[in-house]
């Protein structure tokens, strides 16, 4: 992280954040979590979340709220992987050896979402 040219050097704004999103990785992890079902794909959304932030690191105010911060990231990209094509919804919701077919899942989804748009704007009866 910091150069050997100085040891006594300041970390860099990526090193700060780096080293906040290692410390506080349980939280950001758990939330990460509670986002995305799929185990394999929320450590995707944590390992590209890590990446993003230190991208990102001198955008960070030190002395705010980082794990909110990094949360903020973390939920773009959770739905980004929930947003996916319905070939991989159905694993993604319900498990890789889901009986789920993603044209199943696609039918149930346009009805569903049919449903809630009937819902919004009821049609006046006479």
């Amino acid at each position: 992280m910091m150069t050997d040219d100085d040891p006594d050097s300041p970390p860099t704004a990526a090193e700060q954040v780096q080293m906040l999103f290692v410390r506080h990785e349980g939280a950001i992890r758990a939330f990460v979590r509670a986002l995305q079902p799929s185990l394999p794909d929320a450590d995707d959304v944590l390992q590209e979340t890590f990446l993003i932030v230190s991208r990102k690191a001198s955008s960070f105010e030190p002395g705010t709220h980082f794990v909110a911060w990094a949360c903020g990231m973390a939920t773009g990209l959770a739905c980004n992987v929930l947003q996916a094509p319905a070939a991989a919804l159905g694993a993604a919701v319900f498990g890789p050896r889901s009986a789920v077919t993603s044209s199943a899942l696609a039918s149930w989804w346009r009805r569903g979402s049919q449903e809630c748009s009937d819902s919004d704007h009821p049609t006046k009866h006479p």
